[in-house]
């Protein structure tokens, strides 16, 4: 199975559902590189490649978890670069940032 660059994602995505058979299907013949292309990805398309209903489930739920788990690490992310922000605010409860009347 060749790995073209920037698809290691997809290979570890789908062995986490056991469905790295269909990696070069995926990859090739849908044109996923990226995850937000299973958004146009549908049911009918995964049938074509030889997906069953169960591994399709099992890959929406994997693509699910995968979107969440990089939404958390965005927002994170942002919160850990805003240059107004030292670090010991940031390691601050929020209880402190709030001003009490």
């Amino acid at each position: 199975m060749e790995m073209e660059e920037g698809t290691e994602w997809l290979l570890e995505l789908l062995t986490e559902v056991q469905l790295q058979q269909y990696l070069v299907r995926i990859r090739d013949d849908l044109n996923v590189t990226r995850l937000s292309h299973f958004d146009y990805v549908k049911g009918e398309d995964l049938e074509k490649i030889g997906m069953g209903r169960p591994g399709q489930r099992r890959l929406w739920e994997a693509v699910k978890r995968r979107k969440a788990m990089n939404k958390r690490k965005s927002w994170m992310g942002k919160t850990n670069q805003m240059p107004w922000m030292t670090s010991s605010v940031r390691s601050m409860p929020c209880t402190h940032w709030i001003t009490r009347t």
